[in-house]
């Protein structure tokens, strides 16, 4: 009974601290998400201010085409750093639906151990024979 109770214990121990390490990634690849994002949205600006320049140094003008090719350039470097923040997000997500399922083991695992306690006693004692 004991090593029943035992392995239940160890497993559930076990299930909670892999939960815990998936909650822990869940985080980091969260805030990860949210770097890639700042780090995205700071090269964009950078991209736009060297075009910027060139544009002003070719004597272009700031209308027509190179207006059109500013705002795509813009709009271009926004939806980048939305995948960023989104791809960030969706594996965060996955690391906690990990968690779940490893808090899900760990409650199994004290319930399992349980019913073999109760089992091996109920046997001992000669009961259902």
């Amino acid at each position: 009974m004991a090593i029943a109770a035992y392995s239940a214990y160890s497993q559930n121990q076990n299930a909670n601290s892999n939960a815990n390490v998936m909650r822990n990634e869940a985080k980091a690849t969260w805030q990860q998400g949210v770097e890639a994002e700042n780090y995205q949205r700071r090269a964009g600006r950078e991209a736009m201010g060297r075009s910027a320049a060139a544009i002003g140094q070719a004597g272009i003008g700031t209308g027509g085409t190179a207006a059109a090719e500013m705002d795509q350039a813009q709009t271009n470097n926004e939806l980048d750093a939305l995948n960023a923040r989104y791809k960030g997000i969706f594996t965060a997500y996955g690391y906690t639906q990990e968690a779940d399922n490893y808090k899900r083991k760990a409650q199994q695992a004290l319930a399992a151990g349980a019913l073999n306690v109760g089992g091996s006693y109920l046997k001992s004692s000669g009961f259902g024979e």
